[in-house]
């Protein structure tokens, strides 16, 4: 999945700490995107490697007993989101305005347990030319799997 989003960001170092704990981040998340509580979605990990939100397939199980598409699809997006609003927590911009402009998934089988989404640190090519685009007009774009 990609999500393209048009924000106000500018990335620090991949492992910074983040100001907050995965459970003031879960009740941030679950406040600014309701669906998310509904899904259940857990913050299981913001690291070096990126950030990784799992869901339960019992709240979003569809008719043939696997997981539903557009949630598979709502915890992608929401792992990217997630991910931008930490980084943004971490130069302290308070009210961030994240913008998915684009996403896309395919779906190669059906899943049967429970589901995770990660959200990968981009290379730091692509940081460094998100940050110049930023810094020239205030707003850019990055696309984060």
């Amino acid at each position: 999945m990609n999500c393209v989003s048009s924000i106000v960001f500018i990335p620090t170092r991949p492992g910074a700490r983040s100001m907050l704990n995965l459970k003031q981040i879960k009740q941030i998340v679950h406040r600014k995107i309701p669906i998310s509580k509904n899904i259940g979605v857990s913050l299981e990990r913001f690291d070096t490697s990126g950030l990784i939100i799992k869901a339960p397939l019992s709240n979003n199980i569809n008719h043939n007993q696997t997981a539903f598409g557009g949630s598979l699809n709502a915890v992608a997006v929401l792992s990217c989101w997630t991910f931008l609003y930490l980084m943004l927590n971490q130069i302290e911009e308070k009210h961030p305005q994240i913008i998915i402009q684009k996403s896309s998934i395919n779906y190669l089988k059906p899943v049967t347990t429970d589901f995770q989404a990660v959200c990968a640190w981009p290379e730091q090519t692509v940081i460094n030319r998100f940050q110049t685009i930023y810094h020239r007009k205030k707003r850019a774009r990055i696309e984060l799997t």
